[in-house]
């Protein structure tokens, strides 16, 4: 047996090595008509390769690839193996061209295959071939569709992608589509999927929208979405089958025209309250109470809901009232995008803590100023005046009040017999839950007394340097989260680390939000003093965090690398500038 499995193992070792090493390019179109899509494939037989290289497709536009795949085959006790990387293309002109060679290394050697020539020509409306009708370019034809080609950033643009058919589609499959750098996007889901009729240039076509894009651009400039490329199947009449069975499916590629968007900055002067909202807005101001001591804290809830970017605008700003009230950063309590009726929109729940410096009747107003695009002009949202009556407290904070609200509401101790009650009685005296309940008030007087002076030493500081205390604290409580979130998805971690290194060096360098592009942020750490590695690792950072959030990408460095070098950063230019 173990000369059987010996003899065995080496015929299968000279059969494998005696198979022919090629690396060869093949095509199943040696002929296609202007946007005509072909696959073309490199195939490496019997060999392990490394270092693959494709050729330039100067002439041609790459719709997909590479996609790799092996196979593994025995015949006739012959061995054979091949590895293949297959591209498709689309034809964009006549002529004749040549696919150069590609490369792959295999060992010490370098192989390369055999050019392909393929001819492009025009194709011929209503031409027939093995006895099947070629639809037409007039017959069915893709439109992007955008409801404006001028835009501010943070402002919602419309897509829909649209066929338009007087044959019978189907199916399709998307074979390109513009991956939307440039901006934040998300598909809309609410719109109508049922088909219309329309004419065009006399023709009755049966329209379908085959998908909805809310885009907001992100930078300003031309930015050029490029054409959505699909394959449909249409179904022709075949004069080679019988009369029953006379339809077949083809494959036709379509291809959409393309959309140059101009993206303006919004016009100057802006309002000291626009903090860089774009679009339309409805804002609602509640509070949690209306009578309250310098002891209490003011619960104050904004709700904001609009159809921009809410990532690109601030929280209403209530710095003009830093003289009666004691404040801390405002609190996302929520944050999320709805689709309604084929529109996005952004409901931002915000919370402010406030307290009284000083007893007596005071009221103030929330402002909130966005730019309408409808109107071409700053609206500023007023909430109704909000009055409170504030009267002198005792010296100790109860903010621990809405805490013992909410405990006083629960049933912490269960249901329980009056046997048990009365048995429990006499036993809860001088017990540990006596000395506990008892020494309760006391700790709470003295941390209310520490939280106190605190919040005098820190009211007692420099406004610039209670200001730089505050972004330092934002972005360490952002870098927190995202530290929690090392081990966990992509998107929420990249989201707080962003948060955290923005809120950061917004606050450190005066930028507003409606001025933080990249652009300004380099120049303004520039005009800062910091030095050139620090300014490049930041932008390095923020080049990353967009990848992952906006574009799409995936992220190439490991979660724990990313929230290092950001934390590094941070306390480097805090040590940097202080």
């Amino acid at each position: 047996m173990r000369r059987l499995l010996l003899i065995s193992i080496c015929t299968l070792t000279a059969l494998t090595l005696g198979a022919q090493v090629r690396f060869v390019a093949t095509t199943q179109a040696r002929q296609v008509v202007v946007n005509g899509v072909f696959e073309v494939s490199f195939t490496l037989e019997n060999a392990e390769g490394r270092d693959f290289q494709p050729p330039p497709f100067t002439s041609f536009e790459v719709i997909s690839g590479p996609s790799m795949s092996m196979s593994t085959t025995i015949i006739n006790g012959r061995r054979s193996q091949s590895r293949s990387y297959r591209y498709t293309l689309m034809a964009e002109q006549e002529g004749i061209f040549t696919i150069g060679p590609a490369t792959i290394r295999t060992g010490s050697q370098v192989l390369a295959t055999d050019p392909l020539t393929v001819e492009v020509v025009k194709g011929r409306a209503g031409t027939t071939s093995d006895g099947q009708t070629v639809p037409t370019d007039e017959e069915v034809f893709l439109r992007m569709v955008v409801d404006t080609t001028t835009a501010h950033p943070g402002q919602q643009l419309r897509i829909d992608y649209k066929l338009y058919t007087t044959v019978n589609i189907r199916n399709y499959s998307t074979l390109k589509e513009d991956g939307y750098e440039d901006f934040f996007f998300r598909y809309v889901k609410d719109f109508t999927e049922r088909a219309y009729l329309e004419v065009v240039d006399g023709i009755q076509y049966k329209v379908q929208t085959l998908k909805s894009l809310a885009l907001f651009p992100q930078q300003t400039g031309s930015i050029t979405i490029e054409p959505l490329v699909i394959n449909v199947g249409v179904g022709v009449r075949d004069t080679r089958r019988s009369f029953f069975f006379n339809t077949r499916t083809i494959p036709k590629t379509l291809r959409s025209n393309d959309v140059t968007i101009e993206v303006v900055p919004v016009p100057e002067p802006q309002p000291a309250t626009f903090t860089g909202a774009v679009g339309s807005y409805q804002m609602d101001v509640q509070i949690n109470r209306r009578e309250l001591t310098t002891d209490d804290a003011l619960v104050l809830t904004v709700l904001i809901t609009g159809d921009g970017d809410a990532k690109r605008w601030a929280p209403p700003t209530l710095d003009y009232l830093g003289d009666r009230f004691e404040m801390y950063d405002p609190k996302i309590l929520q944050d999320r995008f709805v689709d309604v009726g084929g529109v996005m929109e952004n409901t931002k729940q915000i919370e402010y803590l406030l307290i009284p410096r000083n007893p007596g009747l005071t009221s103030f107003q929330v402002d909130f100023t966005y730019y309408d695009v409808d109107s071409s002009a700053y609206v500023t949202l007023q909430s109704r005046p909000i009055a409170l009556n504030v009267r002198p407290g005792d010296g100790t904070t109860n903010d621990t009040a809405l805490i013992a609200d909410e405990m006083a509401s629960r049933d912490i101790t269960g249901l329980r017999s009056p046997k048990q009650i009365r048995h429990a009685a006499p036993v809860f005296l001088f017990s540990p839950l006596y000395w506990i309940l008892l020494a309760i008030p006391l700790l709470m007087l003295s941390g209310a007394t520490v939280i106190r002076r605190r919040r005098l030493a820190f009211a007692g500081l420099d406004p610039a340097e209670r200001k730089r205390l505050r972004a330092l604290k934002t972005a360490m409580r952002h870098l927190e989260t995202a530290r929690s979130l090392v081990e966990g998805d992509s998107r929420p971690f990249y989201e707080s680390i962003s948060l955290a290194l923005f809120s950061y060096v917004s606050s450190k360098l005066r930028i507003a939000p409606s001025e933080l592009t990249k652009d300004n942020l380099l120049r303004r750490m520039e005009e800062a003093g910091i030095d050139a590695t620090q300014r490049a690792a930041v932008m390095d950072v923020v080049r990353r965090c967009e990848l992952v959030l906006y574009a799409g990408g995936a992220d190439a460095q490991s979660h724990q690398a990313v929230y290092d070098e950001t934390l590094e950063l941070i306390t480097g230019i805090e040590r940097s500038l202080t």
